[in-house]
């Protein structure tokens, strides 16, 4: 008794908005305690009378242990248990409704607290290197986002503490791209406003204020449930509002997101800026089951560049696949269609396409990085790449989330196999190209396909050439990670926004040991990334690595 009366204590006051759960509880207390037994007492009787009266009378034999009466109806019994039933639901959703309108009227202003300060400046490239910096060698930088709730703290936390890094080191300007899944899309745009930078040594930037001050009313609010005609309970509302406020509102931050909307795609005048990052924001197409994207980008339809002309079958992404974001507008829709938790949020629609969450899909989009961007160096941030627990045998809603959790670290698992893919077709054709075989089948592929290219070089084999000549004809470099992700027991998990406290603490947690974990930059800067490894951070600040993925 006691446990559920601490369960109840925790969600009316500490997890749900007061301003909602209060009315809520009241409501609930007024209807069961006077309206609900009126209805069983005076409407059940009759509705069952009229009922039984339309029906031809049913006999049963009447066990002899049991002491029903004689003019008992099974049709009439049938007809109170299931008028109970609706009356009981209806007060709930009656009430619910009812609680949600006031809340959407009452609640205050979301993230009233955060303060706005002007974007950091636009990166510009050093006017020289030192020989001992350990990022002088690399010349495209990308930063990769997972999805994962709440657990976008220990996110943040980490990407500060990279950006402090790269700024040391005067790579800023190195760093080409961002894509990001679910909350990691929502982080991205801190880093693309500039954002992530403090102002001043005692002033939180705005994305270490957002992760500090998060809690269940800034991000959504109670919609009305009708059920059989919505598959959704709640709307990000105050989260959006949060975004305009942000990233529309104020001048100077809506000019810097314009700034990479309007100048980072190659073609005419775009090539001149060097500035501007591309970006990748990731959904799920609920109709066809495919991840789709918005991007800055406007020429994805073209012929990939890790292979000469006439070699690949199709473009890097199918035209129906990505939306080139032209707005501030099109970066809301693409962010929050990304973050459309199922089954929390109302579809968000797109082109008259209906979209979820990208993670459901791919929950750490590497391919941006790598066959998208030929990044060379990455700063990959997963979420639940380390998922092991404890199991627990007794609740059926632990249980299905634990599901979800090894679901998508499976997902992330595999997102790293594929750069050891990409990386090893890299090594062996580097290797190959040292044999004489590997220049007898360049060499025959080339006559067959003539003279081509930007450069006077041969084009590559045709398009039916075989698998060996299109992994000899690749151009693309091996790629160097760094990789670091939060360890269980974790101190706020995925739909936990309500630990506010714990948002903050997960945010330092993760900034202190990423900026430990970065002057050991040395061990990843290797001349041949051979091994990828990430820095598992446990909740104490421990640091182990998994290399076994």
């Amino acid at each position: 008794m006691l446990s559920y009366l601490v369960f109840a204590y925790q969600w009316v006051l500490k997890r749900l908005p007061k301003a909602f759960s209060i009315p809520l509880v009241i409501l609930l207390v007024l209807y069961f305690a006077f309206v609900f037994p009126l209805l069983a007492v005076r409407a059940v009787p009759k509705a069952e009378r009229w009922i039984s009266g339309q029906v031809p009378t049913v006999t049963i034999p009447r066990p002899t242990f049991l002491d029903i009466p004689k003019d008992y109806s099974v049709v009439g019994g049938i007809v109170s248990a299931l008028l109970i039933i609706v009356i009981a639901v209806l007060g709930i959703l009656v009430s619910y409704a009812i609680a949600a309108t006031l809340y959407r009227i009452i609640r205050g202003k979301p993230m009233k607290h955060l303060k706005l300060s002007d974007p950091s400046p636009l990166p510009a490239a050093a006017n020289g290197t030192a020989e001992a910096n350990p990022l002088a060698k690399y010349e495209r930088i990308g930063i990769i986002l997972a999805g994962g709730g709440a657990k976008g703290a220990y996110q943040a936390g980490a990407m500060q503490a990279i950006h402090d890094f790269l700024e040391q080191h005067q790579a800023l300007h190195k760093v080409r791209m961002i894509a990001g899944t679910s909350i990691g899309s929502w982080n991205s745009l801190f880093w693309l406003a500039g954002l992530v930078k403090r102002p001043d040594e005692n002033k939180r930037s705005v994305l270490e204020q957002w992760w500090h001050e998060v809690d269940v009313k800034s991000v959504i609010r109670f919609a009305l449930y009708i059920p059989l005609r919505q598959n959704y309970l709640l709307s990000p509302q105050p989260w959006e509002e949060t975004f305009k406020r942000i990233f529309n509102d104020d001048p100077k931050i809506s000019e810097r997101m314009l700034h990479h909307i309007k100048h980072a795609a190659p073609g005419g005048d775009h090539n001149e800026c060097t500035d501007a990052m591309h970006f990748y924001l990731t959904r799920a197409n609920i109709a066809l089951g495919t991840l789709e994207f918005t991007t800055n980008r406007d020429d994805l339809s073209n012929i990939d560049p890790n292979l000469p002309e006439g070699v690949r079958l199709r473009p890097k992404a199918t035209p129906d696949a990505w939306k080139a974001a032209k707005s501030i507008d099109d970066v809301h829709n693409a962010v929050f269609a990304s973050m459309d938790i199922p089954p929390l949020f109302k579809n968000v629609k797109i082109d008259d396409e209906l979209f979820e969450d990208g993670g459901v899909v791919d929950n750490l989009p590497i391919r941006f990085g790598t066959e998208f961007e030929n990044c060379d160096l990455l700063f990959i941030l997963p979420l639940n790449a380390s998922f092991a627990q404890p199991a627990d045998q007794r609740s059926i809603m632990k249980r299905l989330f634990r599901v979800i959790d090894v679901r998508q670290g499976v997902l992330e698992r595999n997102s790293f196999k594929m750069i050891y893919l990409y990386n090893e077709l890299a090594a062996l054709r580097d290797a190959a190209e040292k044999v004489e075989t590997a220049a007898k089948i360049a060499a025959a592929a080339g006559s067959s396909a003539g003279s081509g290219g930007s450069n006077g070089e041969s084009a590559g084999p045709s398009t039916g050439a075989t698998a060996t000549e299109r992994a000899l004809y690749r151009k693309h470099k091996p790629v160097q990670v760094f990789s670091i992700c939060p360890e269980p027991e974790l101190l706020i998990n995925t739909a936990e926004f309500w630990k506010t406290a714990e948002s903050g603490q997960a945010f330092r947690l993760m900034n202190r040991v990423t900026k430990d974990e970065l002057k050991r930059f040395f061990y990843y800067d290797k001349p041949t990334p051979d091994w990828i490894r990430m820095a598992r951070v446990g909740p104490q600040g421990e640091v182990t690595y998994l290399q076994d993925f």
